[in-house]
């Protein structure tokens, strides 16, 4: 059994600052959609953005990265149900980077003149609250009803902001696309907690605790080809990648510009569930894996040689990313995985810059 070292709240930071980071962006969601004016909304999605940064990087500050374990970690139980957030190096950049590219996303939106749409700023914030609260959940059903909100700014962006003729049809091809995934990623969590019933544990979403008894696990395999492929279309990774080259040609410069953190929560997702949960299986598949990963690093790369939509070539960019992520992530080496965790980030700012210059150049040239 590998215990977990565990840090609460109280021992760093002066408040719950991962629940107060999941709430602000969310609150001023709200305020933007009861505000009646759109300088009002703008306003509070600028002062809900920045201040989300400043608590990221607060964040950053209390974070303790000479110890291992979880820290600044936030439990609850209420109706059967647990509540529990967390941080450690795996999750730690992701959120400072969600709150960085929500404040240049609304810096863009007025830019380029689109601030007056509220629905567009309270999807962006509420976006942002979605991702963090995914990014901190340490309790398995938490972050697969994160997941699930997620879907709603995402349909939303595309159907009200997006800037394609077909963005109805894209909305539908990525409900189906995300639906399965879900799905998939579902019954694998389910069949982690009822796992451990037989072995005189009670019914239990824990992360951790799911963590430290999975020698009890059955069904390994099972739980291991459900979570992976239902986390690879989130990624996305050939030959699950078939809705973001759409879904990008039809969308939005500045939803996009957020949308990227979300994609990165897939290989955030094989991370956290997939390698500690069923480590075993997870490295007779290695193989498996690392052979799609190079697959779709060449077949990515190739097919955005081959586009004259930019926004498609940054789309097949992205698959050719992931590629590389996933490998990192499945080598079972720290190098590996720490490399996989920073180019994630890296690339996350790098792909923020290209889709903002292309924003920019369509505002002026169309």
């Amino acid at each position: 059994m590998n215990i977990t070292t565990v840090t609460h709240w109280p021992e760093s930071a002066a408040f719950p600052l991962l629940t107060t980071l999941t709430l602000v962006p969310l609150a001023a969601m709200i305020a933007i959609l009861f505000s009646r004016s759109s300088t009002i909304a703008l306003r509070f999605g600028f002062s809900g953005a920045l201040l989300t940064v400043l608590l990221s990087f607060y964040l950053l500050t209390v974070f303790d990265s000479a110890s291992p374990g979880i820290h600044l970690v936030e439990q609850a139980h209420f109706a059967g149900l647990s509540y529990r957030v967390g941080v450690d190096g795996t999750n730690i950049l992701f959120i400072p980077l969600t709150a960085v590219l929500t404040l240049l996303a609304l810096i863009y939106t007025l830019i380029t003149r689109h601030a007056a749409d509220r629905l567009f700023i309270a999807c962006l914030l509420g976006y942002e609250g979605v991702l963090i609260g995914a990014f901190v959940a340490l309790n398995v059903l938490q972050f697969w009803f994160w997941c699930v909100l997620e879907l709603v700014p995402v349909v939303l962006l595309t159907i009200h902001a997006g800037t394609g003729q077909n963005r109805r049809w894209v909305a539908v091809q990525l409900l189906q696309y995300w639906g399965s995934g879900l799905l998939m990623s579902l019954t694998g969590f389910m069949l982690l907690a009822f796992g451990l019933i037989d072995a005189s544990h009670p019914l239990t979403f824990d992360w951790l605790t799911i963590k430290e008894n999975n020698a009890y696990l059955h069904d390994e395999v099972l739980i291991f080809i459900l979570l992976f492929f239902g986390f690879a279309i989130r990624m996305p990774l050939f030959p699950f990648h078939g809705w973001l080259p759409v879904l990008a040609e039809q969308g939005t410069v500045a939803s996009a510009v957020i949308f990227l953190v979300g994609l990165k929560l897939g290989i955030y997702a094989a991370i956290r569930f997939i390698l500690p949960m069923v480590p075993g299986v997870a490295e007779q598949w290695a193989g498996f894996v690392v052979t799609l990963g190079l697959i779709s690093i060449f077949y990515g790369a190739l097919l955005a040689l081959m586009q004259i939509n930019i926004r498609r070539l940054l789309a097949f960019a992205v698959i050719s990313q992931t590629g590389m992520l996933v490998i990192g992530a499945f080598c079972f080496n720290a190098n590996g995985l720490e490399g996989s965790l920073l180019l994630s980030v890296a690339y996350g700012l790098a792909m923020a810059g290209m889709l903002f210059s292309v924003g920019l150049i369509y505002e002026r040239t169309r």
